[in-house]
């Protein structure tokens, strides 16, 4: 997918959140000679869609809103356009992530608020279904102020399992799912140091995670030794002294990408396989207040700037290294371009539309 083949979607805060956005916001990309125009299309409403993600059909996208009655909403992209399909509410608060099982027939999303997980069916046409299947957590942390109770942060389809990082416990729990929409325990939890804070994580293969500690500001390499999981390598995610609470991370061939809130910088760590070690490399300025979310797509990064109201593009600098006759070997990322989005928390890119597709219902 080149520039030109893709629509930029950005979730955002709106007030309900303190936050200026008013919904779901398509941008059509539109690269000239000089610069690159993004075209933005009329706003779908919604509230606080504070994270999207793509079905592997390239036809559905999902945005789930953190709300005191979240709701999960299916909409379409179209060329000039985004497209309301149907919407459920969750039944829970504070909705702030979702994922696809890997047969592509359930949505389930994390609720921070309340600390559950939910299920829904996919229906024929893409729309989400009411809930299926709950399951709550217990538990608390040393934090009294963060970790008082669970919070459930992330989902992520792992195998035939589903594991949800909760950041109130310091754990990542293994859940199942069956045919019919139901959690089951699938296995003891993973723990993490106490007061790390799990936000979020990438899976590296069936015996390795690297996870993103708000609270500690680290990111941690789990390794399963055939036994347990153990920590096999724990690194700060800045060398920043301000306060620094990391949120996204990402993962492209052996370097992870670390979104650093308070710093406001993007981490790069070196994966080290062989040593079961990380590394930092580097650790960018970007460009933009309290970045939230980040987005890697070949040699770019996108970067959703909340407290900014922009969206940040970074280019490697290596890749423009022919273009720019011969790129400054002290810079390893540049700064390509910005855009406005008011209150960006989630940034999906999504390939033109194949016109002999299908389009979403509308309704």
């Amino acid at each position: 997918m080149t520039l030109g083949d893709a629509t930029v979607v950005v979730g955002g805060y709106t007030s309900n959140n303190d936050g200026d956005a008013r919904g779901i916001t398509g941008y059509r990309v539109e690269p000239t000679a000089e610069a690159v125009d993004m075209l933005e299309l009329p706003v779908l409403a919604a509230e606080s869609p504070s994270y999207l993600v793509s079905h592997p059909n390239g036809r559905w996208h999902y945005a789930v809103g953190e709300g005191d009655n979240s709701e999960l909403t299916l909409f379409g992209v179209e060329r000039d356009a985004l497209r309301r399909g149907g919407s459920v509410r969750t039944g829970a608060a504070g909705a702030c992530h979702l994922a696809l099982t890997t047969d592509g027939t359930h949505i389930v999303v994390a609720h921070y608020t309340d600390g559950l997980v939910t299920s829904h069916r996919i229906g024929p046409d893409g729309a989400p279904g009411p809930v299926l299947g709950t399951h709550r957590f217990t538990g608390s942390g040393p934090d009294p102020d963060r970790q008082s109770v669970p919070h459930a942060h992330q989902v992520v389809p792992f195998g035939s399992e589903i594991l949800v990082v909760d950041l109130g416990t310091d754990r990542i729990h293994r859940l199942a799912l069956d045919s019919s929409g139901r959690f089951s325990e699938s296995g003891h939890p993973i723990p993490v140091p106490a007061g790390s804070g799990p936000r979020h994580l990438v899976v590296d293969s069936t015996d390795r995670l690297i996870v993103a500690c708000e609270l500690s500001a680290q990111v941690l390499l789990l390794r399963h030794d055939g036994r347990e999981w153990r920590v096999r390598d724990a690194v700060s995610a800045t060398t920043s002294s301000r306060h620094c609470q990391p949120s996204a991370i990402r993962l492209r061939g052996d370097d992870v990408f670390v979104a650093n809130r308070g710093p406001d910088t993007f981490a790069v760590l070196d994966l080290d396989r062989d040593e079961d070690s990380l590394t930092l490399l580097t650790e960018v300025p970007v460009a933009g207040r309290w970045p939230r979310d980040l987005v890697v797509h070949e040699d770019q990064v996108w970067v959703a700037c909340e407290r900014s109201d922009a969206v940040s593009v970074f280019r490697d600098a290596e890749e423009l290294d022919e273009e720019l006759g011969g790129a400054d070997e002290d810079i390893e990322w540049l700064l390509d371009f910005r855009f406005a989005s008011p209150s960006p928390a989630c940034v999906l890119l999504v390939p033109r539309p194949d016109p002999s597709a299908t389009p979403t219902r509308d309704g």
